[in-house]
């Protein structure tokens, strides 16, 4: 049975946590739990470089903050400051909209049980802007940054798989995209055997190598697919 998934205060709630079961509590990652967070990606995303310290871990942008507290406005203008520092480029060392939330403990805040991590898909947006020029270049990474939110990796603790902790992430995270109007798509890839969780969570499973077009966002035709796995996705009208 899926529990019933409320929503929570997310500024300043999510700063400390917010008790969504009676074990544990759901924050904001903070710079601490970096380490973490990088063994929970790995083990999502069997990709290692994700233990090279170099490769940026998405904590929590200033944008993102400033979303949760004022909401699109606020994640707009503290967008803008971001971005013109950084300037053009799609790697993750510019991450400018990106966020993680971790489940800790209820009894210790250092104790994390699960992570789910989410920002715009530079790996994707690498691959499909050669051959535009750099101002175009820079105009779609803008517009994925505005437009597109990737969930990059969702890993519980296996002890702890079933409880509904995996899913208390990702509806807390979706609360976050929303309250930042941060995605226009928010989509990820998975196993077949995970279609089903995504699914009770209202997003739409493509079949197993089966693409969808991010045109939505992007304005331009671009088809994500991922050999093997299912693309889930959920689209949201710009407020």
């Amino acid at each position: 049975m899926v529990r019933d998934r409320r929503t929570v205060n997310l500024w300043p709630g999510l700063v400390d946590g917010v008790t969504l079961s009676t074990q544990t509590r759901v924050r904001l990652a903070r710079p601490e739990d970096e380490p973490a967070l990088r063994r929970y990606i790995m083990e999502a995303t069997e990709d290692p470089e994700v233990a090279d310290p170099a490769k940026t871990i998405p904590i929590a942008c200033p944008s993102i903050t400033a979303g949760m507290r004022e909401g699109k406005d606020g994640f707009i203008t503290g967008l803008a400051q971001e971005w013109t520092q950084v300037g053009t480029g799609t790697g993750d060392g510019r991450i400018v909209a990106g966020f993680s939330l971790v489940a800790v403990d209820d009894d210790d805040d250092d104790d994390v049980l699960g992570s789910v991590t989410v920002c715009p898909p530079y790996s994707f947006l690498s691959n499909i802007l050669d051959g535009f020029p750099l101002e175009e270049q820079r105009k779609l990474v803008l517009q994925a940054q505005l437009g597109i939110s990737k969930i990059v990796a969702v890993a519980v603790r296996e002890d702890l798989r079933g409880e509904g902790i995996g899913a208390d992430l990702v509806s807390t995270a979706l609360q976050v995209i929303r309250r930042c109007n941060l995605g226009m798509i928010t989509f990820g890839s998975c196993e077949p055997s995970r279609a089903a969780f995504y699914r009770r969570l209202g997003f739409a499973i493509a079949s197993v190598a089966q693409p969808i077009d991010l045109y939505m966002a992007l304005g331009i035709h671009a088809m994500v697919s991922t050999p093997d796995h299912h693309i889930f996705s959920m689209r949201q009208e710009p407020r």
